[in-house]
């Protein structure tokens, strides 16, 4: 057998550094962001979420443009079947944007923990129903030990979870959409906000001719951070997506577990209250992962050591 080569070998490395950090960077800005959002409190999320899609248009236009130009994008999306691909996943995106930055604005950071938490489990099951990949047994136990977590929270019907339901399987259909499109992260994060951009135009419009904006009278601070919504909302993605292509699905999917963790701390931080139902249900989910993570390694190290013999 021919000895490794050193050069490669050393690029490879930083490589993974390099995905290393930008996982880092990119979950941590996630976990952060009720910190940013909670600004917004006296805005409402509706109003949030329209100034998250005006300006992420703008700086991923300016992103967009400077990187490859428009030509390119206007190509892929005058495909019909990329174009109705793309507006399924701009109805799951806004809606989880929505729900996300209403939780953080009325005390539900934790329910948005718990939804982040439940995301890779989602995918498994969507991975199992839609695209018939076989389930292992680790992958079993650990799907059935989050849906027990959900089902303890629904035992009393005033606190069905629907927020981290919601917030789990809209992202766990928003990545599988992604992921039969044809396009880059950037490129395909624009059009999705150029989609609703209409919609967020219009609202804002209103908005400020009916005195309920606060983009022109919430102060220069107000101002400012509502513009900020488009980087804060758009180089998060971009990392991940940077991180994603040279990470494997396992490293990517452990950094995954630093927003929700984040979320978590930060709900204890905020007062809000930890029920032992949210404890049990906590738990049994924090187990799950456990498992699938634990599952996902031992699957990986296997393929490697098949590719290297």
């Amino acid at each position: 057998m021919s000895g490794s080569n050193p050069t490669r070998t050393n690029e490879e490395h930083a490589r993974t550094r390099q995905g290393a950090g930008a996982a880092i960077a990119a979950f941590t800005a996630w976990g952060l962001s009720p910190i940013y959002w909670r600004f917004f409190v006296q805005f409402g999320a509706v109003e949030v979420l329209v100034h998250r899609v005006i300006w992420s248009v703008v700086f991923l236009g300016v992103i967009v443009g400077r990187k490859s130009g428009f030509a390119d994008v206007w190509a892929k999306v005058k495909n019909p079947k990329i174009l109705g691909l793309l507006c399924i996943s701009t109805t799951l995106i806004a809606i989880n944007w929505f729900l996300f930055i209403w939780a953080t604005m009325n005390e539900r950071v934790l329910d948005a923990s718990l939804g982040y938490f439940m995301n890779p489990l989602v995918n498994v099951v969507i991975g199992a129903i839609l695209l018939s990949e076989r389930l292992s047994r680790p992958q079993i136990i650990a799907v059935t030990l989050a849906a027990l977590g959900v089902a303890n929270m629904s035992l009393d019907l005033t606190t069905v979870p629907w927020i981290p339901m919601t917030m789990a399987i809209t992202f766990g259909f928003y990545g599988y959409v992604r992921k039969t499109v044809e396009i880059e992260a950037a490129e395909g994060l624009f059009v999705e906000t150029l989609l609703i951009m209409p919609l967020a135009i219009g609202y804002f419009i209103w908005l400020e001719m009916s005195g309920a904006g606060h983009f022109f009278s919430g102060g220069l601070a107000f101002t400012a951070l509502l513009i900020f919504a488009g980087p804060f909302t758009s180089i998060p993605l971009m990392l991940f997506s940077f991180a994603a292509r040279r990470l494997s699905l396992t490293s990517v999917g452990i950094a995954q577990y630093i927003a929700p963790s984040i979320h978590f701390i930060l709900a204890v931080s905020y007062g809000e209250a930890v029920t032992t139902r949210h404890l049990i249900t906590f738990g049994l989910i924090w187990t799950a992962l456990a498992i699938y993570t634990t599952d996902a390694a031992r699957r990986e190290m296997q393929m490697r050591k098949r590719m290297s013999g």
